[in-house]
């Protein structure tokens, strides 16, 4: 029996059919992991993918150290907002900043930068506030494919009114 996994991803300051860009590919992903090679060990998980969206980021630690998410892509306006109106020093950004690497359990953080910007386009986010930027229809794709394969996957829970269930036992 496959085993469900859920991941949570959260989108900030996306236009509508941006935000339904990414959950198409993002659909598309989890699909094509479901039907990886029978030999692999990931071909026994089903990804759910569950969503939420916020017009912008409330506070530094939405965005440096979220909590119940896994996969956060937030528009370069928004992060920029947020940076400007910040009562931290540049200082306290830089030490308070998320760790750049993708370790177990972190969520991975991608700056949107659109589908038409160029690679210089915010790349110092990179060193000090997210793993990558989205800067073209490829980087988005390549995004998209490394956050359904790498990032964390919670056990998806059991559907409410599943959860007192019990089966008789032979």
């Amino acid at each position: 029996m496959p085993e469900h996994l859920l991941q949570r991803w959260h989108l900030v300051g996306l236009p509508p059919m941006h935000e339904a860009l990414i959950r198409r590919l993002a659909k598309q992903e989890c699909d094509l992991v479901s039907k990886d090679s029978p030999l692999s060990k990931d071909s026994q998980r089903e990804l759910s993918i569950a969503w939420s969206v916020a017009e912008s980021l409330d506070s530094w630690s939405v965005w440096s150290h979220p909590d119940s998410i896994d996969v956060l892509i937030a528009s370069a306006d928004a992060l920029m907002r947020l940076i400007e109106t910040s009562s931290l020093s540049p200082q306290d950004l830089l030490f308070d900043a998320p760790s750049n690497g993708l370790e177990s359990g972190r969520c991975l953080r991608l700056v949107w930068s659109g589908l038409w910007g160029s690679h210089n386009d915010l790349g110092w986010a990179t060193e000090f506030f997210a793993q990558g930027v989205i800067v073209d229809p490829a980087s988005l794709q390549s995004w998209i494919r490394i956050a359904v394969h790498k990032a964390p996957a919670i056990p998806k829970p059991v559907h409410p009114f599943l959860r007192d269930l019990k089966l008789p036992t032979a």
